[in-house]
């Protein structure tokens, strides 16, 4: 994997398609903000980052893959080699790159990496005689494109040294044999095994596109969706229009990424806060105004401390700006006790070891 920026070196697992190296790269901040819509107008930073030429067809290759969001693809490319710009490099106006972008020699010299031998008959996109090297803007193995490898830009030939053919190759890797992303950090795992690659994708992936979607989240969106479940004492609350629309947009925006069972809505959790008293002389809950929910689930396991995905989940909350972000949670309860207030709103305590709480304010921003 080739990275461009400044800001911070990290040790990350390379190779997108293998993805058993590792290299110490340069690498700019990581964008902490979540949406997810599957669908999205790009952000102004797409429109401003990403050169128009690629931004089409970021977009319309995805549109051959049923879950795929442009946006993800088009954060694949700034990560791997800045949208085909890494050395100074540009794509030319047929995708074009020159000279060819080339990752390190993997014959295992570098530490944390391990050595890929070249494929039988050698490689045709570079000249090493024995050890593979990463290609092109979307950082392919010379076996994974000959798989994969596809004809983006029409000319009769498949390179990875196309950016255009990367990005219409990329999209074929990404769907998988079965023709659709059912889960999207599942797909950016197998392209590149290592959970910082997968929160940084889709942190920037977020950041690539606006959510319309979510501003105008429906109840029944949320009720349809294949990757959520709940009671039938939720779905009364849902049906019935007492949940807030942020709350929604919410576990929403939580439902392009992961399977979640809500656990409570309004109903199914007590008027006060536990540990606060009786009612009328306790704290309210948000669950009670209906902008509080707990997910018990979190991908087919038990929100506890062993889960990695919600706790992945939680480290992309924790990068967010509640003050502005429509999207993140105004309060966080949760059972990772050594993340406990290290973003505001992020709590643990001896309630929440087994689930996530989540409260909204109602508003973009501000108070309750």
């Amino acid at each position: 994997m080739i990275k461009a920026g400044l800001a911070l070196t990290v040790v990350i697992v390379v190779g997108p398609l293998i993805g058993f190296f590792m290299v110490v790269l340069s690498l700019g901040g990581v964008v902490e903000s979540m949406s997810n819509p599957l669908n999205p107008e790009p952000s102004e930073l797409a429109l401003e980052d990403i050169p128009e030429l690629l931004l089409d067809h970021y977009r319309t290759a995805s549109l051959s893959c049923p879950g795929l969001p442009w946006t993800v693809v088009a954060a694949i490319g700034k990560v791997e080699s800045d949208h085909g710009r890494f050395g100074g490099r540009s794509p030319a106006a047929n995708g074009d790159i020159t000279p060819p972008i080339l990752g390190i020699v993997l014959d295992g010299s570098t530490p944390g990496t391990r050595a890929i031998p070249i494929p039988v008959g050698g490689s045709p996109w570079h000249d090493h005689p024995t050890f593979d090297r990463a290609l092109g803007s979307m950082q392919f193995l010379t076996d994974t494109f000959r798989q994969h490898g596809v004809d983006g830009n029409g000319n009769g030939v498949a390179t990875p040294h196309n950016a255009i053919d990367a990005i219409y190759s990329a999209v074929s890797y990404l769907c998988g044999d079965g023709g659709e992303v059912t889960s999207l950090r599942d797909a950016i795992f197998i392209y590149n095994r290592s959970d910082v690659y997968v929160n940084e994708v889709l942190s920037l992936a977020a950041d690539y596109g606006v959510a319309p979607i979510f501003a105008g989240a429906s109840a029944t969106d949320l009720i349809n969706h294949a990757n959520v479940s709940m009671g039938p004492a939720q779905l009364a609350d849902l049906e019935a229009g007492v949940i807030d629309p942020q709350l929604i947009a919410i576990l929403l925006s939580l439902a392009q990424t992961h399977e979640i069972y809500i656990s409570s809505l309004k109903s199914g959790h007590s008027l006060c806060v536990a540990r606060t008293g009786q009612y009328p002389n306790c704290r309210i809950s948000r669950h009670a105004s209906g902008r509080g929910a707990d997910i018990a689930i979190f991908d087919r396991s038990p929100v506890t401390d062993t889960n990695r995905a919600a706790r992945n989940q939680l480290l992309v909350w924790h990068g967010m700006d509640r003050e502005t972000d429509f999207l993140r949670p105004w309060s966080i309860g949760h059972p990772f006790g050594d993340l406990a207030g290290d973003a505001p709103g992020s709590f643990n305590d001896g309630d929440h070891e087994d689930h996530f709480h989540l409260g909204a304010t109602g508003t973009v921003a501000g108070s309750s």
